[in-house]
């Protein structure tokens, strides 16, 4: 066998000769495989890979969360709402407020006025969504663009004369108060010009 063959013909060459020391049941004397000077032919061997059976543990930083902000609609279209009482919790605009409805700070919809709940869409806001209160349950919104819109003063007409005439000399506070200052700086007036006299 001459040295110059590549590795893969010497290699066969070795497996060839193995074989045939095998077959005809001759003893091994040197290992016929240390053919290449120091070189081996490489069994295959089997590797075991250890593996975790404990979970590991992960940081604690990143477990945290804040509980749910009960976001959404508080009242649906159609129910009835007093004064103050909130329609839709969100973050951002998703609803704009309408007619007889305000916004606060967080963006909360909330009636101004007592009515009916609708939600709705304005013809010259047509990608905006709306909630309003409508003042009555046959009222229907958005009313029309240029015509005045309905309010409520809640104010009732007097029918008993003593309550009308009752109504009529009422002052308020500001002006009772205005009155009393006014009468004193008259009467100074009135007694320094007495005294003067």
């Amino acid at each position: 066998m001459a040295f110059s063959l590549n590795f893969a013909a010497r290699a066969r060459t070795a497996l060839n000769a193995l074989a045939v020391v095998r077959a005809t049941g001759a003893a091994l004397g040197p290992s016929p495989l240390r053919l290449f000077g120091e070189r081996q032919l490489a069994q295959p061997t089997l590797q075991i890979i250890r593996t975790a059976t404990k979970k590991a543990q992960s940081s604690k930083t990143h477990n945290k969360d804040s509980r749910g902000r009960r976001l959404g609609m508080k009242k649906s279209d159609g129910q009835d709402v007093d004064v103050g009482q909130i329609i839709f919790r969100q973050r951002g605009t998703k609803f704009f407020p309408g007619e007889n409805a305000g916004i606060g700070r967080d963006h909360t919809i909330f009636a101004l006025e007592r009515g009916v709940v609708r939600y709705y869409r304005d013809p010259f806001h047509p990608t905006r969504k709306l909630i309003g209160i409508a003042l009555s349950r046959d009222e229907k919104l958005p009313t029309p663009h240029f015509s005045p819109r309905r309010r409520v003063f809640n104010r009732f007409e007097l029918e008993d004369p003593e309550e009308v005439a009752a109504e009529k000399a009422r002052v308020s506070r500001k002006e009772y108060y205005g009155r009393l200052a006014r009468e004193k700086v008259v009467a100074e007036k009135k007694a320094k010009t007495e005294a003067s006299a």
